[in-house]
């Protein structure tokens, strides 16, 4: 029973989000896009200062005549476009080679170890933690940079896997073993929800041109899931 009302859980965001998005405003940009221009203009006065209009649809104008709907994936392989996609490739694939999957995978029998048998709890734990490290992220993402978060992300993420490692190969008391083993995978699950995971996806369409965004995100994306559909594969072989 419990996974059921797990799932139906799960189904009030959804719910709320599909209510919510019928009060929402269509984005100005792809009005703008599309050409209508005064429906884009009627968006941007409802949401900011009357001062800032003229700006911002100025901006716009000017993001649309740079629109990426010409560019082609070629684009991708020449300067500087191709180091703008190694970079994204490169962040997306190391931040699943990171083995964060593995962590989310297997914490349940982590926590079954010391004692916690319900997984909905185990769950809890994970997500209040994950939900912790993001809202740290969150308050301090545009104060110390992405390029900091990013260090102390993994660096944390390290000292995490050493941790559980360490309560898992080492001889050491069991007590001390499980409480390395839960230590580690909270820290771990925190740090990367500090900057490897929410810093990674805002990165890359900062550092791309509007030509080119969408398709230095599409290289990144697939990537992303190449690595993480190996990180199941390998799973599913574990079990």
């Amino acid at each position: 029973m419990m996974w059921r009302t797990m799932l139906y859980a799960a189904c009030v965001p959804g719910f709320l989000i599909v209510v919510g998005m019928q009060f929402a405003v269509e984005s100005p940009r792809w009005l703008a896009k599309v050409g209508r221009f005064d429906d884009a203009r009627k968006v941007v006065e409802s949401l900011w200062e009357p001062s800032e209009v003229g700006k911002s649809m100025e901006e716009i104008k000017a993001v649309v005549a740079n629109d990426d709907s010409q560019s082609s994936w070629s684009e991708l392989l020449v300067e500087p476009h191709n180091r703008v996609a190694l970079i994204g490739g490169s962040l997306f694939f190391l931040q699943q080679f990171a083995g964060i999957n593995g962590v989310l995978y297997f914490s349940s029998l982590t926590f079954r170890d010391v004692g916690i048998t319900s997984g909905a709890l185990a769950s809890l734990y994970v997500g209040i933690t994950n939900f912790g490290g993001a809202l740290v992220a969150s308050n301090l993402m545009d104060k110390q940079g992405r390029k900091k978060l990013l260090i102390v992300s993994y660096l944390g993420m390290a000292f995490a896997m050493f941790l559980i490692v360490y309560g898992i190969s080492f001889p050491v008391d069991d007590g001390v073993a499980h409480s390395l083993s839960i230590t580690g995978t909270l820290l771990y699950i925190f740090t990367f929800a500090l900057g490897a995971g929410p810093v990674t996806g805002i990165i890359i369409p900062e550092l791309s041109s509007a030509r080119t965004r969408s398709k230095v995100m599409g290289f990144s994306f697939t990537v992303h899931w190449l690595k993480q559909k190996d990180a199941l594969s390998r799973k599913l072989r574990c079990l």
